[in-house]
């Protein structure tokens, strides 16, 4: 789930559901606080670039022009 739905859950929870509510929101926004730092890394930067290029900027499931490489298969 998406943090900003978070947010909207726990406007309209109640109390009892608040807390853990509170805590899964946190759980991830450490998440992508973790996520937006591996990408900024340069290692993952290079990686990157190095499959885009492996892949001549294809999907290889569709064929067509790739923007973004799938996390699984490096």
């Amino acid at each position: 789930m998406d943090i900003e739905s978070y947010w909207k859950m726990i406007r309209f929870a109640k109390t009892d559901v608040k807390k853990e509510l509170v805590k899964r929101l946190e759980q991830a926004i450490k998440s992508e606080i973790c996520r937006n730092k591996l990408y900024e890394d340069p290692r993952w930067r290079n990686k990157r670039s190095e499959v885009l290029e492996r892949d001549n900027h294809k999907c290889q499931i569709c064929g067509r022009i790739a923007q973004e490489v799938h996390h699984i298969k490096y």
